[in-house]
């Protein structure tokens, strides 16, 4: 295989943007009208059965078609064009015979014209013709290679796009390695390739089926998935959360529909899309959302949102509610009609029952959280016949953590002169579904262990720990714990002084009270068709 001479290949790279042995020079234009007029002129959004009937009172609004040129014009080398650009090759042909000079231009000869939709695709244009000379993409990001590449499509350069691709495929494979070694959540602030990525739809060819683009497309589906591991990653992880609201409809379609996408049940892959559908829904058209909808696997949503959860979303809904909820799509008399004479669509993701991957090791998954001393002492020192604190912050900042499709969060209640707390575990659906308060009524099985923290000094000491189990059931809206399950230093022990925290001694540390919430994955049955962690 020939590889050609590297000093032939230097020699023609260090050509590009130079005027040596130049023999052409390419000019990048846009074409826009101005006021004036031309000889096929027509008033400007004005055709001329509505012009008005006083031309004399109306100002004029005939306007005349220009070509404005873009930046500097670019030293060309009709050989090098001529060898690597089908478009450029056609140009020179037909323009060879004309005057040496086209459209007056100077000694470099015949001039090329680069018509451009915009001005703002110079930039692009001139690095896909770079590429032409030099074989390297120069960008300094996915969405400036995806601009080269719609330009070295245009201008037909030979291999510019596959190059383009290759540049944009080395950065998500990049990331995805960093990602899977770091855990997926964790990484720097800049922003994710993978998310850039879908951030350019605007700049995807026209047909994505080319070998080329469909092999990228694969790989950015797959770096998006490796970015997002699964719903409880996404939901209980702030910095996530809020890349996934940001998302195209696009990329939330292409996560939902991944094979790879992990989750502990179904009913978590529809909470996360109804967070993303009410900071979205205004972004999207109802065929978008319908689409969205039926990535869902209906059928393992499990009992409690099969009969609590999503009749109480349509009831909302019948009654002019929650209408920015993922399920909001009124179902016309026709649409009833048509499913009627189908009955069920077996091939649509709702009624699929392939296993969507376990996130919850058997190990179990742990969730930290805490309370700031400064929280307690103003809670307690507000006094009251019983105090209910709910001001615990998990580990990552969020102020509950989810799991099953719905929102759990720590209580600890205290009674006036008890000896003791009781510690809660409290059961809410998500605002995102936006449903009235009590309107779901139902319970929830959660495998669970809540435990606070106890420190002799600056030494861990056992934890105490409220065991929930497979079985154990939560009512929706509700808490479920014990009571005097968190002993007191009583005024003996402590001396009488040391103020409204001196009664928690053992439990703070660092300036806190902490605790943990350690999940377990569910039961097969209640999972649905969700497979067993790897």
């Amino acid at each position: 295989m020939l590889t050609g001479n590297p000093v032939v290949a230097k020699a023609v790279a260090e050509l590009f943007g130079s005027d040596e042995e130049a023999d052409c020079k390419i000019v990048f234009y846009v074409k826009e009208r101005v006021p004036g007029e031309d000889g096929a002129s027509e008033e400007a959004g004005c055709s001329p059965s509505r012009r008005p009937a006083d031309d004399d009172a109306a100002p004029s609004r005939k306007t005349r078609k220009v070509e404005r040129e873009i930046g500097s014009s670019l030293p060309g080398h009709k050989f090098v064009l001529r060898s690597t650009s089908e478009w450029f090759r056609t140009k020179i042909g037909r323009w060879a015979g004309e005057a040496p000079n086209v459209g007056g231009a100077d000694d470099l000869g015949l001039e090329l014209r680069v018509s451009l939709n915009s001005e703002e695709e110079e930039p692009a244009a001139r690095a896909a013709i770079g590429f032409a000379y030099t074989g390297r993409v120069q960008a300094g990001s996915i969405r400036e290679a995806l601009e080269v590449r719609r330009q070295a499509a245009y201008l037909q350069v030979e291999g510019g796009v596959e190059a383009c691709d290759e540049f944009i495929r080395g950065r998500l494979q990049a990331a995805s390695g960093s990602s899977s070694s770091n855990g997926g959540a964790h990484g720097g602030a800049a922003q994710p390739p993978a998310l850039e990525f879908f951030e350019c739809v605007a700049l995807f060819p026209d047909s994505v089926e080319g070998p080329s683009f469909a092999a990228l497309l694969a790989c950015a589906k797959q770096a998006l998935v490796t970015h997002f591991p699964d719903a409880l990653a996404v939901l209980n992880t702030p910095r996530l959360r809020k890349q996934l609201l940001a998302l195209p409809a696009v990329a939330v379609e292409v996560l939902l529909a991944a094979e790879a996408f992990g989750t502990d049940t179904e009913a978590s892959v529809l909470l996360l899309l109804a967070v993303w559908m009410e900071a979205n829904f205004n972004r999207t058209d109802a065929p978008t959302r319908e689409r969205l909808c039926r990535l869902v696997r209906l059928v393992q949503l499990g009992r409690t949102y099969l009969s609590c959860v999503l009749p109480a979303l349509a009831a909302a809904f019948s009654k002019g509610g929650a209408e920015n909820s993922p399920l909001s799509h009124n179902l016309t008399r026709e649409e009833l009609s048509a499913a009627g004479e189908t009955i069920y669509d077996l091939t649509s993701p709702w009624y699929s029952f392939a296993a969507r991957p376990q996130c919850v090791p058997d190990e179990g998954a742990t969730y930290g959280w805490s309370i700031s001393e400064q929280e307690l002492k103003e809670a307690l020192e507000a006094g009251g016949d019983e105090i209910r604190l709910r001001l615990a912050r998990f580990q990552e900042g969020m102020s509950y953590m989810a799991a099953r499709g719905f929102l759990w969060r720590p209580s600890i209640d205290i009674e006036s002169g008890a000896s003791a707390a009781g510690l809660f575990l409290c059961c809410d659906t998500s605002s995102a579904y936006q449903l009235p308060k009590k309107r779901v009524a139902g319970v929830v099985c959660l495998d669970t262990d809540l435990a606070v923290h106890c420190w002799e000094g600056s030494a861990r000491e056992v934890d105490i720990v409220l065991g929930f189990g497979a079985l154990s059931q939560f009512c929706i809206g509700h808490s479920r714990g014990t009571d005097d399950v968190l002993p007191l230093l009583q005024p003996a022990e402590i001396g009488g002084a040391g103020g409204p925290l001196a009664a928690w001694g053992r439990y703070l540390h660092g300036g806190k009270l902490s605790g943990s919430l350690k999940l377990r994955p569910p039961p097969r049955a209640a999972a649905g068709a969700v497979a067993a962690p790897q």
